[in-house]
């Protein structure tokens, strides 16, 4: 993923998104087949002048910022596959994590935890968003970067007593 980062910091963008489609994971090769066609959406729309400079230099910041995040998501999942003890077949409640969620966390804990662990989410988080969408926003966030655990464990940690409650059911 460095690799990645070092051309984007050269401002080669296109060349990053190449690189980045051949490494990304089978589950996030969407998202980054998603974000070559904003940028080739992008250049076509400068080429015909359809969009002003200062436009054209949000909608590339914000593929930019889109394509690292991708890239920390696959150094997460990567990271983790490298340390997971956990057994790989074990399956998830997710409606009972979401219900441990809801019970062990007021919003500004949800904001905390996300801003502490899973600076993805809490990146994406937006004003007058619920409790509830952010918790899903998590849940869909871990569940698809492979960090169910890494969010178990925190808030066996930080939690333990509504943890203890809601173990049985995870």
């Amino acid at each position: 993923m460095n690799d990645i980062r070092q051309l984007i910091g050269k401002g080669r963008l296109q060349e990053a998104l190449e690189t980045l489609i051949a490494a990304v994971p089978a589950h996030l090769q969407n998202d980054a087949t998603l974000l070559q066609t904003r940028l080739n959406q992008l250049e076509r729309s400068e080429r015909l002048g359809v969009l002003g400079y200062s436009e054209a230099g949000i909608e590339r910041a914000k593929i930019t910022h889109a394509i690292l995040e991708l890239c920390t998501d696959i150094s997460n999942v990567e990271e983790i596959t490298q340390n997971q003890s956990a057994d790989p077949t074990r399956t998830y409640r997710l409606a009972n994590i979401h219900r441990l969620l809801n019970a062990a966390l007021n919003d500004d804990d949800l904001q905390t935890l996300c801003l502490l662990h899973f600076e993805t989410v809490y990146n994406n988080f937006a004003v007058g968003q619920t409790k509830a969408q952010r918790i899903l926003a998590l849940l869909d966030h871990v569940k698809r970067t492979a960090q169910m655990d890494k969010l178990l464990q925190t808030l066996q940690a930080d939690h333990p007593v509504q943890y203890a409650q809601h173990e049985p059911y995870l």
